[in-house]
């Protein structure tokens, strides 16, 4: 196999060894970049009903970092179609700050009222 190799592409295997190991640590420093820049949250949600509350309402919220660095989140909005999001809770006055590769969990109880937004806005 190596005579091969060093007859049709001139290669012998200590000179392959350094290449491949180059090839390999700039794999392994892009990923470690991929894993320091940006924010990767996760999240998922249950919805259910309950006797109280005939109307299918949010349960639970989990939120996961995924990436190497601490997050800090201000609001949680479940998007439902494009441009239309529910606010599910509001972190303005105190921040949530995810840790490296923590989770979040808030349940929730049945829904009591409503607010649209847009009514409130009006004089």
């Amino acid at each position: 196999m190596m005579a091969f190799l060093h007859r049709l592409m001139g290669i012998t295997v200590p000179a392959l060894i350094p290449v491949v190991l180059g090839i390999l640590s700039l794999y392994l420093g892009l990923k470690a970049y991929r894993r320091k820049t940006g924010a990767y949250v996760r999240g998922a949600f249950t919805s259910c009903q309950s006797r109280d509350c005939n109307d299918v309402f949010v349960s639970e919220v989990i939120l996961e970092n995924l990436k190497d660095r601490a997050v800090t989140i201000f609001g949680i909005y479940l998007r439902l179609c494009y441009n239309y999001y529910v606010e599910i809770e509001d972190l303005e006055d105190k921040p949530l700050l995810l840790r490296p590769f923590e989770t979040y969990l808030k349940a929730f109880g049945p829904v009591e009222f409503l607010r649209n937004q847009q009514q409130q806005d009006r004089p």
